[in-house]
C-alpha cells in the first residue's frame, strides 16, 4: 500500500520521494498503517508529510498531509498527527 501511494506521488511530478517510519495503526477497530514522507516539488521546495491508509474489503482509503519542510511542517505536524490518530470508520 505504501509503495502504491508513493508511486502516485511520483506520477504527480514529485521527486526524491523518501518514506520513513512505516508503522501499524488502528482507526477504531480497523487496522491500518501510517508512514511519513519527505519529497521535493517541481520548483525545488522540500516538503514533509504524513500518510494514513486502510484497506477494507476491496477499497483503499487513504489520507495525507504535506507541507513545506522549512516552517509549516514543524509548526503543524503535532495537530495533524492528533487528527489522524483520532480518525475512525463508521459502518
Amino acid at each position: 500500500i505504501r509503495d502504491v501511494l508513493l508511486d502516485a506521488m511520483r506520477q504527480q511530478g514529485w521527486t526524491q520521494v523518501t518514506p520513513s517510519n512505516l508503522r501499524p495503526t488502528r482507526f477504531g477497530n480497523v487496522d491500518g498503517l501510517r508512514f511519513d514522507v519527505q519529497l521535493t516539488h517541481q520548483n525545488g521546495l522540500i516538503y514533509r508529510g504524513t500518510f494514513a491508509a486502510v484497506e477494507r474489503g476491496e477499497l483503499l482509503t487513504h489520507f495525507f498531509w504535506i507541507a513545506p519542510a522549512e516552517h509549516y511542517y514543524g509548526r503543524d505536524i503535532a495537530a495533524v498527527n492528533s487528527m489522524f490518530d483520532s480518525a475512525r470508520f463508521v459502518d
